[in-house]
C-alpha cells in the first residue's frame, strides 16, 4: 500500500518537466503504482498529476466494479488479446487497488478535477469556429506555450484545436495541408501520427494502448487516427503531412 510517508515525500521532490514524461506513460515497463504516487498529490507538478490521472482512469473502473464493454460476433483471436489486455491492467493496478475503493475513487475525481483546470486540459486551448479573429490568436498563443514547452508531444492535448486552427488559418503550414488534402480526410490521422511520433506515448502494452484495448477492443498497434479503411495514398498523406506538422511546430512556423 503507497504509505502517507511516501506520498509526502514524492509530493515534494521537485523535477524538471520533460517531453519524456509521455513516453513514460506509453511504456510497458512504467510502473504504475509509482506514476500514480508521484501524482496524486495537489502539490505535484501538472505532468505528474496527469500521468496518475490517465493511470487511474484505467486502474479505478475495474475496482469500483465498472463493468468493461462486450464484444460481441469479435474473432477469437481478437477476444484472446482483449483478454490478455484485461489481465495485465489487473497485474499492474494490484497495488494502487490495495488502497481501497473509496480512496481510489476521491483520488480520480480529485485528479480529473485539477488537471481539467490546469493548461495540460484541451479545454486551455479550445474556441469555436465562428470565433472572432482575436479569440483565435489568443488559443494559438495558449497552444505556442505547450509547443514551447513540449514540442510536438503537446498535440496529444491541443491536437484536435490545432486542426481546427489549420482548417481556419491562412499560414504556409495551412495552405500546403489544404493544397494536399482540400476534403480535409487525413488532416486528423496526420495529427494522431504527429502525437504518437512526438510523444511516445503509443507503445504498445503501454497505459493507452491497453485502455483502448480492454475497454474498446482496439488492439491494432496502429498510430493514433489511422484506420483500416484508409487507403494506401491516404495513409502516405498523412505521413508526410504529420511531418511537415513536426517540423513547422519545432521551427515555431505552424501559424
Amino acid at each position: 500500500m503507497v504509505s502517507e510517508a511516501s506520498r509526502a515525500s514524492e509530493s515534494n521532490a521537485k523535477s524538471k518537466p520533460t517531453e519524456s514524461f509521455l513516453a513514460t506513460v506509453g511504456s510497458k515497463d512504467a510502473k504504475w503504482e509509482d506514476m500514480y504516487q508521484r501524482g496524486v498529490s495537489a502539490s505535484a507538478p501538472a505532468e505528474q498529476q496527469f500521468a496518475a490521472l490517465k493511470v487511474l482512469e484505467v486502474c479505478a473502473p475495474p475496482l469500483l466494479n465498472v463493468p468493461y464493454a462486450e464484444l460481441p460476433g469479435a474473432p477469437e483471436d481478437l477476444i484472446a488479446t482483449v483478454s490478455s489486455a484485461r489481465k495485465m491492467i489487473e497485474a499492474r493496478c494490484a497495488v494502487i487497488w490495495k488502497e481501497g475503493a473509496d480512496r481510489v475513487r476521491r483520488d480520480w475525481m480529485n485528479l480529473k478535477s485539477r488537471v481539467e483546470a490546469s493548461p495540460l486540459s484541451p479545454q486551455h486551448v479550445a474556441f469555436t469556429r465562428r470565433a472572432s479573429p482575436k479569440k483565435i490568436g489568443e488559443a494559438a498563443d495558449r497552444m505556442q506555450a505547450l509547443f514551447s514547452r513540449y514540442g510536438a508531444a503537446a498535440l496529444y492535448w491541443v491536437g484536435p484545436e490545432f486542426g481546427h486552427y489549420l482548417e481556419v488559418s491562412s499560414g504556409p503550414l495551412a495552405q500546403r495541408v489544404r493544397t494536399l488534402d482540400p476534403d480535409g480526410k487525413v488532416l486528423y490521422p496526420a495529427i494522431g501520427i504527429a502525437t504518437c511520433q512526438a510523444s511516445g506515448i503509443c507503445g504498445v502494452d503501454g497505459l493507452p494502448y491497453l485502455a483502448a484495448c480492454a475497454s474498446a477492443g482496439s488492439c491494432g498497434a496502429q498510430d493514433l487516427g489511422v484506420t483500416s479503411s484508409m487507403s494506401g495514398i491516404e495513409v502516405e498523406h498523412a505521413t508526410a503531412m504529420a511531418n511537415w506538422i513536426a517540423e513547422a511546430i519545432q521551427s515555431n512556423s505552424w501559424r
